[in-house]
Formats: C-alpha cells, sequence, structure tokens
C-alpha cells in the first residue's frame, strides 16, 4: 500500500505581501447623460423631490424620524462605482444618505430634515456638476412598509429600519413601542442579530393596517413557524452490533440542535447530556433521534465508509417542538450554544417552509451567522425537501434558513439507481431543494447520501430511506435532506477531532469542500452541478487529511488587510510534471473567505469579496517607484496568465467520460462575484495547443495571487468609525500527476525549502479513534 502523507500547512513571505496600486479610467460611463436629456432627468427626479419635501411636511412623527426614501437605480448603474456616486449625492451631512440596500437595484435612504432635503433637491438644479449620479437614478419615491396582515396568525414580525446611528436608533425603538402600546398592541423586542431591530407583536388587526403605514417600520409580516419532518418507523432491518465507547479515546463531538433525542440502549452511552427547554410532553423525538443515529452509526448501517470516523459524542439539542415561532427557535439555537462553548460542530436539519428569496438574504439566515461568528462555531444547515416530483413538477429553492452565509447547507443526492431511471447514483435526489441562493452565492454547499425515492414500473414512488435509529431503538429508514446532513457534520466533527491544531472554522470548510466531488454524475454541465449540489459529496476524514507521492495538498492561511494582495511569484510547481517541454499535472485550488457581513444590505449582504488567481507569467521585472500609480519594486511582467480561466481550454473535451478527474472539473467564472467560496479544478492536458505554447512551456514560473475586494458601504462605514478592513481566507492548492507516476510531494516539499518558505505536515491527533475499514 502506498505512503498516505498529510497535508501540508505553508506560510507567505514577506516578500509575497504586496501594496494594492490605482487603477480604473476616470472618463464617464457611455450611458451618463448629457444635454437635454440630462436637463429632463433633473427636472423629473426635482419633481419626485418636492413631492416627498410634501410628505415631510404632512407627516404626524417627531421631527427626529427620519423619512426614508428608495431610490431606483438604472440597470446599467448596478456596479459599485455607480452606486456609490448615488450615494454621495443624497449624503449631505452626517445623518442623511444611505442606510441599505432592497435587492440589486434600490438604495435605501435617509433624509433627517427639510434643510437635509432643500440641499439635495438643489443639486439637481446644479445637474452639469452631477450629471453622473443624476443618469445613474431611476426614480426616488417615498418608502412604504411591506405591511402583510391576516386574520390566521396570532404573532407578527416587525422590523426596523437600522439608521446607523446610536441616538437615533434609540428613540425611534422608544418612539414606535409607546405608539404600538398605546393601540394596545402586545410589542416584545427579540433578539436576531447586532445590526436587526425586530419585534414580536401580538393582537394586530386587519382594522391596524392603515395606521402601521404611518409609522417608521421597514415591514411587518406573520411570524415564520418552524417544524420538523416527520418520520416514522417505517421497517425493521437486521439486529445492529452496538457501538461500545472507550472512555481512554477522544471521541468528535456534535451538538444536534433538533426535536430531542430519545435514550435507547444504542446510544445510551453517547449522548453526552440535554439541553431542557421543552417538557418532555411537549417533544417528538423521532427526528432528533433518527438523525443522531446517523451521525452514529451511519457509516455501519450501509456498511460504506462515509465519514470515516468510528464513534461521535452528541449533545441533545431541542431547539423546536411541535410548533415554534422563528423568534424562539433563534434564541433556543443561541442559548444551546451559548451554554456550550466548547462544542464547534452543530447539526441543525430543521427548516421553515418558506423557499429563499432571490435577492434578500432571511432575517433568521443573518441571525445565525451572527451566532457562528459570535461563537466560532460551524452549522450544517439542511436544505430542505421538495414534493413536487410526485406531480412531476421542478424542485424548489431551498428552504430558509439555508441561505445563511456562515453555515454548511447541505443537499441530498441518490445512493444508487432504479430500475426505470428515475433516481440516478450520485444524482441530485428527487426531493432535494436546490439553489442557488440570494444574489446568486452558491447553495446547498455540499451534498450527501439522504435517502432514495424510487420510481417503480408501475409509476409509484417507494421510499428506499436510510437507515438509522427509530426512538426506540429499532433501525429503521427514511429519507431526506435531513439526514444528509448529519454525515457531513459528521465528517466535520471528524476532522476537527483529528487536527491536533487550534479550532478554524474556515479550514475546516475548505479541506471539506476541497475534497468534494460528484461522484458518478456525468452528464450535468457545471453550472447545473453547483445549483443543485453546490461542489459535491465531500471525502471521509482520512480521505481528505492524505494523500500519496503522486499529488500534495498545500494550505495557505492568512488575513487579508485592505491595500494589500499577496502575489506569490515562487510558487512550488512541481518540475517532474514537465513532459516534452510543458508543463502538465491536475490542479484544484479552493478558497474559503469570511466576507464583511452588513444585514439591510439587500443582495450586498456580503460587503466584501476575495478573489484567487494561479497561473504562469515569463520574468519578474523591476518596477518605477517613483511613478505616481507605482507602489511596488517588483512585478510579474506583461504576459502573466491565469489558467483558471475556462476560455483557455478545449471545448471539445468530453467530460462525461467515466474518468477519475472529470466529475472533478470545477471551472466556473466567478469573476468578481461577492462568493465566499470559490472553486476550480482544471486539467492542463485539456488546453488547447495554442494556449499550451503560450502559457504552459518549461520555461514559464507559477505564481498564487490573492486578492480582496468591499464595497462602497463598509468602506465608509469603516471610514467613519475610524476601523480598518480585512478578511480572514484559507486557500488550497491540490496539484496531482495524472499518470501517477512521479514524486510530487517529495519535489514540492524541496521547492518550498529552496524558496525560503515556512512550512510543514498538519498535527494530526494520535489518540482518536478513526476508522480505515468498516469493522466486520
Amino acid at each position: 500500500m502506498a505512503e498516505r502523507l498529510p497535508i501540508r500547512l505553508f506560510e507567505k513571505r514577506d516578500q509575497d505581501v504586496l501594496r494594492t496600486e490605482a487603477g480604473g479610467s476616470s472618463s464617464l460611463p457611455k450611458w451618463v447623460l448629457s444635454g437635454e436629456e440630462l436637463r429632463a432627468k433633473s427636472a423629473e427626479i426635482y419633481t419626485s423631490l418636492k413631492s416627498i419635501e410634501e410628505i415631510i411636511k404632512m407627516k404626524n412623527t417627531p421631527d427626529f424620524v427620519p423619512t426614508i426614501v428608495k431610490v431606483e437605480i438604472v440597470e446599467k448603474a448596478k456596479a459599485k462605482s455607480h452606486k456609490k456616486e448615488v450615494s454621495n449625492f443624497f449624503k449631505v451631512n452626517k445623518n442623511s444618505g444611505e442606510i441599505g440596500l432592497n435587492g440589486d437595484k434600490e438604495v435605501i435612504m435617509k433624509i433627517d430634515s427639510r434643510n437635509c432635503l432643500d440641499s439635495i433637491v438643489e443639486k439637481t438644479l446644479k445637474f452639469d456638476k452631477n450629471k453622473y449620479p443624476l443618469s445613474a437614478i431611476e426614480n426616488v419615491t417615498e418608502y412604504e412598509p411591506i405591511i402583510n396582515i391576516d386574520e390566521e396568525h396570532q404573532n407578527y414580525k416587525l422590523k426596523m429600519f437600522n439608521y446607523h446611528s446610536y441616538e437615533t436608533n434609540r428613540v425611534v425603538k422608544e418612539y414606535l413601542q409607546k405608539e404600538l402600546r398605546r393601540r394596545g398592541l402586545q410589542v416584545d423586542e427579540v433578539k436576531y442579530s447586532k445590526d436587526l431591530t425586530i419585534f414580536k407583536v401580538k393582537n394586530i388587526t386587519v382594522d391596524t393596517i392603515p395606521y402601521l403605514k404611518t409609522l417608521p417600520i421597514h415591514s411587518i409580516n406573520p411570524m415564520p413557524k418552524y417544524t420538523i419532518n416527520k418520520t416514522e418507523e417505517i421497517e425493521n432491518f437486521n439486529t445492529l452490533i452496538k457501538l461500545e465507547f472507550d472512555n481512554t479515546l477522544k471521541y468528535p463531538v456534535v451538538g444536534v440542535l433538533d426535536s430531542g433525542i430519545e435514550i435507547n440502549e444504542y446510544n445510551r452511552d453517547w449522548v453526552v447530556g440535554r439541553e431542557q427547554y421543552y417538557i418532555d410532553e411537549d417533544l417528538s423525538t423521532n427526528h432528533g433521534t433518527f438523525v443522531s443515529g446517523i451521525i452514529l452509526y451511519g457509516d455501519r448501517l450501509e456498511n460504506t465508509v462515509y465519514t470515516g470516523i468510528n464513534g461521535c459524542k452528541v449533545l441533545d439539542v431541542p431547539v423546536i417542538s411541535t410548533d415554534t415561532d422563528e423568534d424562539e427557535l433563534i434564541s433556543n439555537i443561541r442559548r444551546g450554544i451559548s451554554n456550550n462553548k466548547d462544542i464547534k460542530i452543530w447539526n441543525l436539519s430543521v427548516s421553515v417552509k418558506q423557499e429563499i428569496d432571490d435577492e434578500n438574504f432571511s432575517d433568521i439566515a443573518m441571525a445565525i451567522d451572527q451566532i457562528q461568528d459570535e461563537f466560532d462555531v460551524i452549522i450544517c444547515k439542511s436544505a430542505g425537501n421538495c414534493s413536487s416530483f410526485q406531480r412531476g413538477y421542478p424542485k424548489g429553492k431551498i428552504h430558509t434558513p439555508g441561505d445563511s452565509v456562515r453555515s454548511i447547507v447541505v443537499g441530498s443526492i441518490c445512493q444508487e439507481t432504479d430500475e426505470v431511471g428515475f433516481s440516478r447514483k450520485d444524482y441530485p435526489s428527487p426531493y432535494t431543494r436546490i439553489g442557488r441562493g440570494p444574489a446568486k452565492i452558491i447553495k446547498p454547499d455540499l451534498v450527501h447520501y439522504g435517502g432514495d425515492v424510487w420510481k417503480e414500473k408501475n409509476q409509484e414512488f417507494v421510499n428506499k430511506g436510510v437507515k438509522s435509529l427509530s426512538r426506540i431503538g429499532q433501525i429503521d429508514s427514511d429519507s431526506g435532506t435531513s439526514f444528509s446532513t448529519p454525515r457531513v457534520s459528521a465528517i466535520l466533527a471528524g476532522l476537527q477531532n483529528e487536527i491536533n491544531e487550534d479550532f478554524d472554522a474556515l479550514t475546516l470548510k475548505a479541506l471539506l469542500i476541497h475534497s468534494a466531488n460528484y461522484g458518478e454524475c456525468y452528464d450535468m454541465n457545471p453550472k447545473d452541478k453547483l445549483e443543485q449540489m453546490g461542489f459535491g459529496k465531500p471525502k471521509n476524514v482520512q480521505d481528505i487529511l492524505y494523500s500519496n507521492e503522486n499529488e500534495i495538498t498545500l494550505v495557505l492561511r492568512d488575513t487579508l488587510g485592505k491595500g494589500k494582495y499577496v502575489d506569490i511569484m515562487d510558487f512550488p510547481y512541481p518540475k517532474n510534471l514537465i513532459q516534452e517541454g510543458y508543463f502538465e499535472g491536475q490542479i484544484t485550488v479552493t478558497l474559503v473567505y469570511n466576507p464583511i457581513l452588513a444585514p439591510n444590505q439587500g443582495s450586498e449582504y456580503c460587503q466584501s469579496n476575495i478573489n484567487v488567481h494561479f497561473g504562469t507569467y515569463e520574468e519578474k521585472v523591476n518596477r518605477d517607484v517613483e511613478k505616481r500609480t507605482i507602489l511596488n519594486p517588483m512585478g510579474r511582467g506583461e504576459h502573466s496568465k491565469n489558467l483558471l480561466n475556462s476560455n483557455l481550454y478545449s471545448r471539445k473535451v468530453d467530460y462525461s467520460s467515466d474518468t477519475p478527474f472529470a466529475t472533478e472539473r470545477m471551472l466556473i467564472d466567478f469573476g468578481d462575484k461577492f462568493y465566499p467560496v470559490k472553486k476550480y479544478s482544471i486539467d492542463l492536458s485539456e488546453m488547447t495547443p495554442a494556449n499550451k505554447e503560450k502559457f504552459i512551456k518549461v520555461n514559464r514560473n507559477w505564481y498564487l495571487k490573492v486578492e480582496g475586494l468591499y464595497r462602497d458601504f463598509i468602506e465608509k462605514q469603516a471610514l467613519e468609525n475610524d476601523a480598518d478592513l480585512s478578511m480572514e481566507y484559507c486557500a488550497i492548492v491540490t496539484i496531482k500527476d495524472p499518470n501517477r507516476q512521479n514524486d510530487v510531494y517529495s519535489d514540492v516539499v524541496s521547492l518550498l525549502n529552496n524558496n525560503n518558505f515556512i512550512h510543514r505536515d498538519i498535527n494530526i491527533n494520535i489518540d482518536v479513534r478513526v476508522q480505515n475499514e468498516l469493522d466486520e
């Protein structure tokens, strides 16, 4: 058996950190108006603003309550630089200007006084000096609260604006509470995240709608309710051999945020405690017991090493009863994680039956993101189930809070192929919900086996579920993304347990996603795969952490400050992967970073971005730092090329072929999209002949570049608060010899040494129990 070699951590060198240099053009975009068109647009916006002036005169709220207006941006002006011009147009003092976004085309502005509005109106008259922002504005209207009231609901969720001023937020909140209570409404503030002010309101009726419209509120909607998917004891299988607990071993731990776990003879030693928020009579423990059973016995029951762990402690945190409001669910999740800060991996397989929005992130997703940041944990969240396949309809979109940016959201794929080809091995399960997420971020992140639904020859559907534990300790089966998710949670917990380093959520996420592929799913294009399966199914713990001499995995874990970028111009690409004068190899690059998040910013919730480039160049060149725009004395020459570019590769390659690398290939043009995860897999042999000649000849050098980008809103916030902006990231590069002949591992280690990189094996614990083979 070939030696199993661990992944390696390496650090950038001082010389690899460079200063960001100014770029872009100072000329106005072509769509900017002039002449009579500009004059007409100025008059139109002037009229709109004057109508808002009348509204301010007539409003019944105190003077300290800002007026909120909605500014729609023309389609061509959606880019960061264009929105910045519009934002600056309305920013006439520190208490005016942008406070949020609705989708990607509507900017929400606050106007704090008549004098403030007068200054903005005056700008419209000076249209020659303001042609850029005036051309970018489609129209300006007063913001009307989103109000959705019906008699069927008792509890409502009221959301305030965040005025980005402590004092304004304080007095408006007090005024709003007083007004609502004066009308006989029960009002309680509930905690979601620090930038969201939300109240739970009772006793609202349809008759109160006209009054509510006069209040300074963002929206009022029925409080979402969360339930669990019912699991039924379908079938009793063979007797399970009990997994024995060994006090001398260190086991991974997963916190199960679910409906409660029923203790039985098979899980008794492994459930280490329960957070008791409900009386037992209010809990239906079928679902939670089944989820925990997959963490404990999933590999054994399927007779396959899916996770690679052999024993896992479980903490039972019932966060949901038979009927749970959204605010209560968030509170329970926060309490459970806060009370158990030593547990870092959590499984959440509950959903509200509400699909994610195309542009705006849900309140509960933002709350769960903050919980993960606050307590430094990872939550694995199920994508949700859809029954539309039973009617021959397409799959529905992921359920909230599957739009959580920080969470790992998990869908399901088929375990086997049925006789009629309705369900096919490693293809998306018929019931799994799909992405993408808001602002087209990639959700789900991953998939695993959650149980099959087969179609019989008579066209009837049959549940061929995964096996797990029932409440009384029997072996039963069921299907759903609730049951693919705990497999991923178990892998994450196994990774954390085996790696003897400080807990690092980013590195664990990056390793998990970097390992994933699409199995036997050959004939879907990469975009469809991303939409339905994220980045694929992750490998088990051992296969993630170890490789062989024919490949190497390098991990760069760092923080990137604003105004700096990393350009490693001596990247150690193995010299023994040169054949007939050209480099060869299969390369996978994964980047995971923590974007700065800004609730109330709509589709721009992710306020920062990191791009990664990996490629070749001819030579280093000296640069003239005496020139105003040149800050770095050394750089790459003019003929650098990022090889993570789909245009370089042949379109004639058959990616549906049954080859080991075919289903790993991932070459999506992410561009400057603000996606928190980016992954590329390329095979240099697929490059077109002309591009091989230009970019992978033996005389070329290799580089890895990591650079950041920030949106205008967060840059202004940082400036006002005198704060420095930065992002943590983890970049992973795997290089493989496609012919499995050369010692790539040793060659790269030698190059790391020759170029003075600090590097080492990742530290692995030796007192953990990880299975390489299933027990007989």
